[in-house]
């Protein structure tokens, strides 16, 4: 950060004396190797330089031009020495290193800090405030310490993040904006503005990848300006150094690759079964006509935390896994939909316990053990029913019936309410079945009850299904359009899906099972 040139003016004004300037150029380099910079030289010490020479009196240009030489030559081999990219915040655009949220941004400069720099406003429910950046494997070299520097202009609980193979470094700094800024190299390293951490990096992983995660975050009472980041090369680690590293090296890589095995393995099993519920792998297309909401039930997804996001709250860290995740639960929230769209029956998921359901007796709406809720009717004279709208075609049209459910029960439509259009269910664990019938043209409701015939009738769905043949003779649900159809049950993510850890994992792999 270059100092703002009005606080400089009170506190040490800038020299016009070329000597001088030369003298803080020269300092720049190893005394040993011209061709080297100096130790603990920083961005921050670079940019004030480069500020007292743009101050010299163009009467100097020639003076001017070979210090700047100099001084660029300084800033390209800091550059090189930074694994981070655009460690200034000058190169930000998309794909450039950093992750922003959603109201983070960058400045080139203002009136108190002209040169580039981070802004992280308060945090928000709906934009957490953050920046990171992950650094490959392939950046960092095995067995060596490396320094995290960071110059913050101005904070209010800032914290500063670094994460490798689980291990999180978190510090909270709180920086006022009117502390003094240093002016000499050695006052960058002991100023209050200057932040640096050691991590070390033990034997490289490539098929993992972890690489370093470097990030920022605020909270919503939170701000902070950075101007400065760098991750840089130490020395080597020592031999005592290398055995502790190795053993932390070694509690985390196994637990990450069976980790890693299970989530391969689970994100197998679901892309199989997407491509039998859409009959291939077009996951565009329409569900097969008997697909039910129990397949969907039993679609489930290893949501793996890794080890950085898990120990980085507030900031979204992808992992290898993030995009065919995605494709996933967007093709089994599109085959969701299908199935809602074709189903005559709101509430039929109840969802919304005895909305749009009629009541006699004891019922209740325990969650299952997805933790989706259920119908239960107690007593043996409980009944449960619903007034079904049926669509108007002008025309005798074929209806499905389908239900899973568990229990002692029968579940009946009206008309025509004879025993060829009933379901009697007298089973322990959730069976489905069905029946089709053909209403009047002039139907246009159907009453759909639900009734106990014993201690205990559980229902998880309930389906009516308009039917239709199509070309090629197969009989297929219709997608209804009409705005009677409703889309309270959308939610599937939200409503009914189980979140519990896996009984066979260990708690060090953040691992978790995502059922819906």
């Amino acid at each position: 950060m270059v100092v703002n040139i009005n606080q400089a003016s009170s506190a040490l004004p800038i020299s016009n004396d070329v000597a001088q300037i030369r003298t803080m150029v020269q300092g720049l380099f190893s005394t040993d190797n011209p061709n080297q910079l100096a130790p603990s030289i920083t961005n921050y010490w670079l940019d004030y330089v480069h500020q007292q020479i743009q101050s010299l009196s163009n009467v100097y240009a020639v003076e001017k031009r070979e210090l700047k030489n100099r001084l660029n030559q300084a800033k390209r081999l800091h550059k090189s020495q930074n694994v981070l990219i655009s460690g200034n915040f000058e190169d930000t655009f998309e794909g450039a290193g950093w992750q922003f949220g959603h109201n983070v941004f960058t400045l080139p400069g203002d009136l108190q800090y002209p040169v580039h720099h981070l802004v992280l406003p308060p945090s928000s429910l709906v934009h957490p405030s953050y920046a990171y950046q992950i650094v490959p494997e392939s950046a960092l070299k095995p067995y060596t310490r490396y320094y995290l520097s960071v110059f913050v202009l101005q904070a209010d609980s800032l914290h500063i993040i670094a994460s490798r193979y689980g291990r999180t470094m978190d510090k909270m700094v709180n920086i006022s904006c009117s502390a003094a800024m240093p002016t000499s190299a050695e006052g960058v390293i002991n100023s209050p503005h200057f932040f640096q951490y050691a991590i070390d990096v033990g034997e490289l992983s490539p098929d993992v990848d972890l690489g370093i995660t470097v990030g920022f975050t605020v909270p919503s009472d939170g701000f902070a300006k950075i101007s400065h980041v760098s991750l840089t090369e130490g020395p080597p680690l020592t031999a005592a150094e290398i055995r502790q590293v190795q053993h932390q090296d070694k509690q985390w890589l196994e637990p990450y690759m069976d980790q890693q095995a299970q989530i391969t393995a689970s994100l197998q099993n679901a892309t199989n079964q997407l491509n039998e519920i859409y009959g291939s792998s077009n996951w565009t297309g329409t569900i097969k006509p008997d697909v039910t909401y129990a397949d969907l039930d039993s679609l489930t997804i290893l949501q793996c935390v890794s080890s950085q996001e898990g120990t980085i709250p507030g900031m979204p860290v992808q992992d290898n896994y993030t995009q065919e995740t995605a494709a996933i639960y967007v093709a089994a929230q599109r085959a969701w939909n299908q199935l809602e769209s074709r189903n005559l029956v709101p509430n039929a998921l109840f969802l919304q316990a005895a909305q749009h359901w009629e009541i006699e007796g004891t019922v209740h709406f325990p969650r299952g053990d997805n933790n989706k809720p259920v119908l239960t009717l107690s007593d043996w004279d409980s009944k449960v029913s619903q007034s079904i709208t049926l669509p108007h075609r002008g025309e005798e049209t074929e209806y499905r019936v389908r239900v899973r459910a568990k229990g002692n029960g029968t579940i009946y439509i009206v008309p025509p309410g004879d025993q060829n259009h009933m379901l009697f269910f007298n089973t322990s664990p959730f069976t489905t079945q069905e029946f089709y019938f053909f209403p009047d043209a002039s139907t246009t409701h159907v009453d759909l009850i639900i009734q106990s015939e014993g201690s205990e009738f559980t229902i998880y769905s309930i389906e009516v299904q308009e039917m239709t043949t199509d070309t090629m003779g197969t009989l297929q649900p219709v997608e209804q359009t009409e705005a009677s159809i409703m889309t309270s049950n959308l939610s599937m993510g939200s409503q009914a899906i189980m979140t519990t850890p896996l009984s066979n994992s260990s708690s060090s792999n953040h691992c978790q099972c995502n059922q819906k």
